[in-house]
């Protein structure tokens, strides 16, 4: 088969080593080519076939090979771009438009960050103080009301796609926080000590990124239809238990919670937002078993497992 990554990162580079391990063959769109062959070597992925393309370019995106499989995974550049609807919404159209009818597939990874704050209740805790944790289950029938510019801006590329000539081809991918080796979320605060940058009100949703890799490589091998997948480990943590077992696992001690009724400033709307991601349409559609089904585990392995 044919496999075509743009925007071949953190989870794009394992989806393409899974993509090669299985005998695919394997492009990969990059501005920056030799960087990302730089970064695949130091990684053990061999075999990708490097190409020099800018999405926010047209002119660069002629003659992109035809495949059997698209996958769209781009980040936001913020040393080179400043506006995030330029690179998921533009550049995305120039992508559609370069591509035409080329390929078979179309998997377009999305963030449950479409859904904004589903935060539902109040209680109260052992000590008798007023927190909010509660957060409303979405599934892939829950309205999407975003409130910051990355949920916005996905949500606006999935109606892109809805509505372009890869509609009926398009698989969408609300992936929830993608962690893992080298990427555990608030690790830096937690090992210095910076509790005022935590909350412990809420949920994290999260999804292993091998775990993440193997789902995008099962969801290509299906018969390409027009879906939408919620993806993430189906077991969301309260912020506070993620946090105090991470501060464990580091060997830091208590964490001495701030008062969370005045959030510090450097506490954004994304860490104080509460939801559950409900993933049971995606683990029945393609039958998956997770190599890491909740966050203890994945925590484990990249934690414990490294320094053993």
């Amino acid at each position: 088969m044919k496999r075509l990554i743009i925007g071949c990162g953190y989870l794009g580079l394992r989806v393409a080593n899974r993509w090669l391990s299985a005998g695919d063959e394997v492009f990969a769109l990059s501005r920056n080519s030799n960087r990302l062959r730089e970064t695949a070597e130091k990684s053990g992925i061999q075999g990708i076939q490097f190409l020099d393309g800018d999405i926010t370019d047209p002119r660069t995106l002629l003659g992109l090979p035809d495949s059997d499989s698209i996958l769209f995974a781009v980040g936001m550049d913020r040393t080179r771009y400043q506006n995030i609807f330029e690179i998921y919404v533009d550049g995305l159209a120039n992508v559609i438009e370069s591509v035409g009818g080329r390929t078979k597939q179309f998997i377009y990874v999305s963030s449950t960050g479409v859904y904004g704050d589903q935060r539902t209740s109040v209680i109260e805790n052992s000590e008798n103080e007023t927190v909010d944790l509660e957060g409303a289950w979405v599934n892939e029938e829950s309205p999407t009301s975003p409130t910051r510019e990355g949920g916005k801006a996905c949500l606006a590329a999935e109606d892109k796609l809805r509505n372009s000539h890869l509609a009926d081809r398009t698989t969408v991918l609300r992936f929830a926080g993608i962690y893992g080796a080298d990427r555990i979320p608030f690790m830096n605060a937690v090992q210095q000590k910076n509790w005022e940058q935590l909350s412990s009100s809420g949920f994290l949703n999260l999804i292993h990124v091998e775990d993440g890799a193997r789902i995008i490589q099962q969801i290509a091998d299906r018969n390409p239809t027009p879906e939408l997948f919620l993806v993430s480990d189906g077991e969301p943590v309260p912020r506070k238990l993620f946090y105090e077992t991470l501060a464990e696992m580091l060997g830091v001690g208590n964490i001495d919670w701030p008062d969370q009724n005045s959030l510090n400033a450097k506490s954004t709307s994304r860490d104080r937002g509460s939801k559950r991601v409900d993933n049971r349409k995606l683990v029945a559609a393609i039958d998956y078993q997770f190599l890491f089904p909740n966050f203890r585990i994945g925590l484990d392995k990249e934690i414990r497992g490294r320094q053993g």
